[in-house]
């Protein structure tokens, strides 16, 4: 019967229908739960999400084109349209990215949009859904109707929904989702209403209660490593664990868990669907699958849900922000990016007093016009960290600077320094000699603060300014404003 089944879902892909209401599935009250049911059927729940901004992709002559993700809402409604199940759709979240150029400059609008195609019956608040809105000073109303279990508030009431409760296929469905902390260390939470969050494993234990009744109970698991060993070590029997990576390679789970854990993989390439059958004096039947995108066959369909907005985003995307002086690089001269121009831009956007970024080697260019479409090619983003140093522990830095050994090309903003046999000489911060018993505000990019050498000296430091900024905000706020004199790129022979 299966087989049957499964053929059927294939057949339904190829045919495209207008996505429909599909929030049918009863909510019940957030404390108490209906009588079992007497009669369960078949149910699956589908899980899409963890796009990661990976929306648009780009042919070798740079043409953009809708990724696979958009196939995922004609996915969805052949499922639905699969009578044999009953089914619900779980957004895990993480659908956009501060690391996807085109997620970043348009916002987050075109997860948005593919968002609200695949009609969530639920959704789930990832780390990089918060991250989208870290330069707004509250998050949108929106954002608040997904569930985020662990996170609490310093007015009482946090505004997201701890859980959710559900009827579905004869089932009592209970959902929670929980955020490790450390993920969070970059984002302006402190202005998003004061927020917080509580350890997992201990929210999810004072929780359960609310789901004392559940047949199903789904943890979605934005998390560290540290944080789901915890949580894997005391689960209950009807808990199944949505695993959300938040890294390119994969979470280790214990040998003891990996019957109830799940990690979904890039939503842009595959959809995770649980499927539980009821059978009648043992345990249900259940299974997990990964259906891949590109087998659904689907492309016409998601090329007509992307196709309204390919012109507003590719205007967005190729027009030139600034043009390159020719007298500075005559024909025939390549360049690549100053560091000392990207370190221009973040002390600039943090107002700090110097700043220091690390930049990786990328290969040299030579188009004169700057649109986001080659800007962004030239270089990752990352966060910024703003630290308070004392005159001691800067000069203690420029030691680090001149004795290191560094992969990345360091560009320094805002201080000026010789090194003789590695030995900082002539430091001055803003034009004058540093002053040990002054403080000193250091703007640093990840590839500087991350790496092992600076640790020693930032490790008691002090987080100063807003968080949530990243190189290619301060590129796309401050690139056409700020003063170019101290040079954007540096000339690299054809």
């Amino acid at each position: 019967m299966r087989a049957a089944n499964f053929l059927f879902l294939i057949l339904g892909i190829l045919i495209f229908n207008p996505p429909g209401s599909c929030s049918q599935h009863q909510l019940l009250p957030q404390r108490e739960l209906q009588p079992k049911a007497q009669y369960q059927r078949h149910l699956q729940i589908a899980f899409p999400g963890n796009f990661l901004g990976d929306l648009v992709q780009f042919d070798p002559q740079g043409t953009p084109h809708p990724a696979r993700s958009w196939e995922i809402p004609p996915l969805l409604d052949s499922l639905r349209h699969d009578r044999t199940w009953e089914t619900l759709v779980i957004g895990v979240g993480n659908e956009a990215s501060i690391f996807s150029a085109p997620s970043v400059l348009a916002k987050g609008t075109l997860e948005d949009i593919l968002a609200r195609s695949c009609h969530y019956d639920i959704g789930a608040v990832g780390p990089q859904d918060l991250a989208r809105f870290r330069r707004d000073r509250r998050l949108p109303d929106a954002l608040y109707q997904r569930v985020w279990s662990n996170v609490e508030s310093l007015t009482g009431d946090s505004g997201f929904p701890s859980h959710r409760l559900l009827a579905v296929a004869g089932y009592r469905v209970a959902l929670f989702s929980l955020a490790s902390g450390s993920l969070l260390d970059d984002l302006p939470m402190q202005e998003w209403g004061g927020l917080s969050v509580d350890n997992p494993a201990r929210c999810l234990r004072r929780l359960m209660p609310l789901a004392a009744d559940s047949d199903l109970i789904l943890v979605v698991c934005h998390l560290d490593q540290a944080d789901l060993f915890e949580l894997l070590a005391d689960a209950d029997p009807r808990m199944r664990f949505i695993i959300v990576p938040q890294s390119s390679g994969k979470p280790l789970i214990p040998s003891s868990a990996r019957s109830v854990t799940w990690i979904i993989g890039a939503g842009s390439t595959e959809l995770t669907v649980y499927r539980r059958e009821p059978r009648t004096g043992t345990h249900d039947w259940e299974k997990w699958h990964r259906f891949e995108i590109e087998k659904a066959c689907a492309t016409k369909a998601g090329e007509a849900i992307f196709s309204p907005h390919r012109k507003a985003f590719e205007k967005d995307w190729f027009t030139p922000k600034f043009f390159l002086n020719t007298k500075d690089l005559p024909p025939g001269r390549i360049y690549r990016f100053s560091p000392a121009f990207h370190a221009r831009l973040a002390r600039e956007i943090g107002r700090s007093d110097i700043s220091i970024v690390g930049l990786e080697d990328e290969i040299p260019r030579g188009e004169r016009a700057l649109s986001p479409a080659n800007i962004f090619a030239h270089f990752k983003n990352r966060f910024l960290r703003e630290f308070e140093l004392s005159g001691v522990a800067l000069k203690s830095l420029f030691f680090t600077l001149g004795h290191g050994n560094f992969s990345s090309r360091l560009g320094l903003a805002g201080a000026r320094c010789a090194f003789l046999a590695g030995n900082p000489q002539n430091l001055t911060v803003r034009g004058k000699p540093i002053n040990e018993r002054l403080k000193y505000r250091v703007m640093l990019d990840s590839n500087v603060y991350e790496d092992t050498s600076f640790k020693a000296v930032i490790m008691n430091a002090k987080r100063l300014g807003r968080r949530g900024l990243t190189l290619w905000d301060a590129w796309l706020e401050l690139f056409s404003s700020v003063s170019h004199d101290s040079g954007i790129v540096e000339r690299d022979s054809q």
